[in-house]
C-alpha cells in the first residue's frame, strides 16, 4: 500500500432519535449528554462499523469480541478492530491494538430534548389489565425514550501499515544509549488493500448505531475532510470547528497546511445540508481556493479517493 495512514473528519446531521442511550432506569432510555449536547460513544460507533462490515463481507467475519480468535489471517474483524483474549496460546499474542481509531460523535448545538412513549403490548393485542385480573397476568408495558436532533462531529484514523500484519515489539539490548524499541511487522495477509477497501465501505455505510431497532437515521457524513499521508498523524481531527453556527474557516486552512506540509493529500466533499452550518458556501469557496485541497463532487467520491491511494 502506498500510504501509511488514512483519516477523515466529518460533520453529519442525524434526525430526531436516541442514537446512543445512557444507563437510564428500567422504563427510561435517556440520552448520553455532554453538557447540553448529545454524544455517541466511540464504542457505539465502532460497533456500527463492525456490523456494516459483517453485513457486506462474504467471509472471515464470524468472530466475536467476547471470544476473539486472534487469527489475523482468517479473521477480518480481529485484524481491523483488535482484540484481547488472555486465554490464547502462543504463538498467537493475547492482545492486538486496533489499527482503526475513532472519536466519539459529539453534538455541535444545544438542542431541546423530547420524550417518546413506547408501548409494548401484552400477548393478545391491545388491552388494559382489568381490576379483577390475576396479579400474574400479562399487561401492556410502557417505556420512555429521550430523543433529540443534532449535527454530530467525529473523526477516524487508520494505521494502514498494521492491516494484515502482525506487530511484534522488541528491544535492542544495547547499553549505549540503552534499550531501543523496535517495531517489527510480519505480513500474515496478502490482500491487505482489499481489507482496507472493505473497511472504507463499512465506514461509509455504518448506520446501525444503538437505539435504531424501531427507527432509522442517516449517518452518512454531510461534510468531510479526508487525508492520506505517509506518516500516521491524528491532526485531521482538528479541521472542523463549529462556533456560533459557523464553521471556523481559518482553523480549517491552518490544519490543512499542517496535513500537506510533508506531502499529504487532502480532499473535501459535502452533501448540501444547510442544517449543518450557516456559512456553507463560504467554507467551500475557501476549500476551492486552497491549492492544497481537492474538492470532490460527492462524499462517496471522497471515500473513492482514499481507496485510490491503495496499491
Amino acid at each position: 500500500m502506498t500510504q501509511s495512514a488514512l483519516g477523515m473528519a466529518y460533520l453529519t446531521h442525524a434526525q430526531l432519535g436516541n442514537h446512543n442511550a445512557g444507563e437510564g432506569s428500567k422504563q427510561l432510555s435517556d440520552l448520553k449528554m455532554y453538557g447540553n449536547r448529545p454524544y455517541i460513544s466511540g464504542q457505539a460507533y465502532r460497533h456500527a462499523i463492525r456490523e456494516a462490515i459483517q453485513d457486506s463481507a462474504e467471509e472471515n467475519v464470524e468472530c466475536t469480541p467476547q471470544d476473539a480468535c486472534g487469527d489475523l489471517e482468517n479473521c477480518l474483524l480481529c485484524d481491523i478492530f483488535g482484540y484481547m483474549n488472555m486465554d490464547l496460546d502462543e504463538p498467537t499474542p493475547e492482545k492486538r491494538v486496533s489499527p482503526l481509531r475513532v472519536t466519539p460523535l459529539v453534538g455541535q448545538y444545544d438542542a431541546d430534548v423530547t420524550t417518546d412513549m413506547i408501548l409494548q403490548y401484552a400477548p393478545g393485542g391491545s388491552r388494559k389489565k382489568d381490576d379483577d385480573d390475576d396479579g400474574n397476568a400479562e399487561e401492556n408495558k410502557i417505556g420512555y425514550r429521550e430523543l433529540t436532533d443534532n449535527v454530530y462531529k467525529g473523526a477516524w484514523m487508520l494505521d494502514c501499515d498494521s492491516i494484515g500484519q502482525r506487530e511484534r515489539e522488541g528491544f535492542d539490548d544495547d547499553n549505549e544509549p540503552g534499550h531501543r524499541y523496535e517495531r517489527d511487522l510480519d505480513t500474515v495477509v496478502e490482500d491487505r488493500p482489499e481489507r482496507v477497501q472493505i473497511l472504507l465501505d463499512g465506514l461509509k455505510n455504518a448506520s446501525g448505531l444503538a437505539g435504531q431497532a424501531r427507527h432509522m437515521a442517516d449517518f452518512m457524513p454531510d461534510v468531510v475532510v479526508a487525508t492520506a499521508n505517509d506518516t500516521y498523524s491524528q491532526r485531521v481531527t482538528n479541521t472542523l470547528h463549529i462556533e456560533d453556527g459557523e464553521l471556523n474557516i481559518p482553523a480549517f486552512e491552518s490544519v490543512v497546511e499542517d496535513l500537506t506540509h510533508d506531502g499529504g493529500d487532502v480532499w473535501v466533499a459535502g452533501t448540501h445540508n444547510p442544517t449543518v452550518m450557516d456559512n456553507w458556501d463560504a467554507f467551500f469557496d475557501a476549500a476551492e481556493a486552497d491549492e492544497n485541497v481537492t474538492v470532490c463532487d460527492s462524499v462517496s467520491d471522497c471515500y473513492d479517493k482514499l481507496a485510490a491511494t491503495l496499491d
